[in-house]
């Protein structure tokens, strides 16, 4: 019988064990401004925008962030009047610390008011090919006594090497009403010809979007006990800034392409996709492989509960999210200004970790992205104030953070691993290689070893069994220590001083570095595993199979 196979083997020289932290540097303060401003066609144009009330500085707000080939993306929503720009790019080089946004990919694409263009962009993705997924709402003035819904809700996806729109696609009614819909955030998935899973946050209609690009075609499913606001999670507050209103389903995270754990090698057919309302203790999860039967979306509420499971239980509520190409999750908790990441290979209950926390800077965590280095950035914004109309343009309100994860984002394979496909009439595997069907596992040797990760230092903030938090502190000797050398246009500090200096034209930002982050450290079990190194072996393995 004619089948086929996949390997998947690891690269040599590379161990690989989840119970052992990743070296974290401390997170840094790479960007921050007071106010958004952008760079103007020319200085009438800046005027007129400001006389007539087309740009109204305090009314703009940064929502959602990626990165790709040296920019960081930016998505900010039309939520109320003065936004002249809803989707925008930096170039990370860019040594000034609060630089002038370039509306992206150029003025006229931006134009309120042309259907055709974009309207109000919530949040965006970046694939492996270099793409950009837009999620466009459509509607504009969400916060504003009456909003505008002439446009549909659309995906626009902008290739960015390219410089121009491959695929436009506009919702139909009956998946994104154009007066309730509010189109939040997306994970794109670049199986069976590609798909995008996008989170409607609507306060009437909350629900899961999934579009086939190959099918050009889209549906929504929809469940009230996981995707509504839980009244036990209504009320929270940042600072001296009380929440009260519901906020249904947000966040949203694709898991990685492969599960690996110390048995067993998996490759993904059926992903998981996380969410979780931002008024809500949990973290839900449910397999691609049902996103995508369009027959879920026919039923009615609930109607696949069943397929949907409760991860676990966070300490507090949550909003944006992102998991790199590994399976480790990071994700903040809004009222304890905190930054948590979870190794989806362990329990959600012991596995959660806190690496980072600052009441001052890291006030609502909205949106998470990796860049090409290793790290993760975040984006904090004071959604708490912006909705309140309590944000002052005299201290900074947006910030870009970013801390040395080794980390990439999940829409790329996991580099250590080595993907072969080959065409066989034998069935027979041997208990030895690492071969893998669809939907199987495949068992690997290995053997077991003492200091994996000898560089491994304790982390002293986690979430123990009782979902309870501990104190956080670094050590100099255990912090990873960086050169001082200059990246991306950011210049690296060699070590942790106590303050950093951000200068701007007008002022000085004395940022305290008190969000000091340590290893996850050593686990619980002494004794972790590898791969045995005798790679060579296995590849000898897989070449013979092939001819054969």
């Amino acid at each position: 019988m004619h089948v086929r196979k996949y390997w998947i083997m690891r690269k040599p020289n590379q161990t690989y064990a989840r119970n052992l932290a990743t070296p974290i540097s401390q997170f840094r303060v790479i960007k921050e401004w007071n106010y958004i401003n952008y760079t103007w066609i020319s200085y009438k144009h800046h005027v007129n925008a400001l006389s007539y009330d087309g740009y109204v500085p305090e009314n703009n707000l940064m929502a959602g962030i990626n990165f790709y080939d040296g920019y960081y993306y930016l998505a900010i929503p039309r939520m109320k009047s003065g936004i002249p720009v809803t989707l925008a790019r930096i170039n990370s080089a860019n040594p000034r610390p609060a630089p002038l946004l370039e509306p992206y990919p150029s003025w006229e694409f931006n134009e309120l008011g042309n259907c055709t263009a974009l309207q109000n962009v919530q949040n965006i993705a970046v694939d492996a090919q270099g793409k950009l997924w837009i999620i466009d709402g459509g509607k504009t003035g969400t916060l504003t006594a009456k909003p505008n819904t002439t446009c549909s809700a659309k995906l626009v996806i902008y290739d960015i090497k390219a410089s121009k729109v491959t695929a436009a696609y506009n919702f139909p009614e009956e998946v994104a009403n154009k007066s309730t819909s509010f189109l939040y955030d997306l994970a794109v998935d670049d199986s069976d010809g590609g798909y995008a899973y996008i989170v409607d946050n609507s306060r009437l209609d909350p629900g899961l979007i999934v579009f086939s690009l190959n099918q050009n075609t889209s549906w929504k499913v929809r469940d009230s006990k996981t995707m509504r606001a839980d009244p036990l999670a209504v009320q929270f507050k940042i600072n001296s800034e009380t929440i009260r209103t519901p906020i249904n389903i947000a966040g949203i995270a694709l898991g990685p392409k492969t599960n690996i754990n110390e048995q067993n090698i998996t490759l993904n057919e059926d992903r998981q996709v996380y969410f979780c309302p931002i008024s809500s203790f949990h973290l839900y999860s449910i397999s691609t492989t049902y996103l995508k039967d369009k027959r879920f979306s026919k039923g009615g509420d609930g109607d696949f509960a069943q397929y949907i499971m409760d991860v676990g239980i966070k300490t507090a509520q949550s909003d944006g999210m992102k998991m790199d190409n590994k399976g480790i999750l990071y994700y903040g908790l809004i009222p304890k200004a905190s930054i948590v990441r979870w190794d989806s290979s362990t329990p959600f209950i012991t596995g959660q970790k806190v690496i980072a926390k600052d009441d001052n800077y890291i006030q609502w965590p909205n949106s998470f992205a990796f860049d090409d280095g290793g790290n993760v950035l975040v984006l904090t914004n004071k959604l708490e104030k912006y909705v309140q109309n309590k944000m002052s343009l005299n201290e900074p309100n947006f910030r870009i953070l970013m801390a040395y994860v080794d980390g990439k984002s999940y829409v790329y394979d996991d580099e250590t691993l080595v993907y072969s496909v080959y065409e066989t009439d034998n069935q027979n595997i041997t208990a030895s290689s690492a071969i893998i069907t669809h939907g199987s596992t495949a068992s690997t040797e290995y053997e077991t070893t003492t200091n994996v990760h000898e560089s491994s230092v304790e982390l002293n903030r986690s979430i123990n069994e009782n979902n309870s938090e501990e104190s956080i502190k670094s050590s100099s000797e255990n912090t990873p220590t960086l050169n001082a050398t200059s990246t991306s246009g950011i210049t690296m500090l060699e070590s942790e001083p106590e303050t950093t200096t951000i200068t701007t034209e007008d002022t000085k930002l004395e940022n305290s570095t008190t969000t000091e982050v340590k290893d996850q450290g050593t686990p619980n079990c002494a004794i972790t595993k590898c791969y045995v190194p005798y790679h060579a072996l296995v590849c000898i393995l897989a070449i013979i199979n092939y001819v054969l």
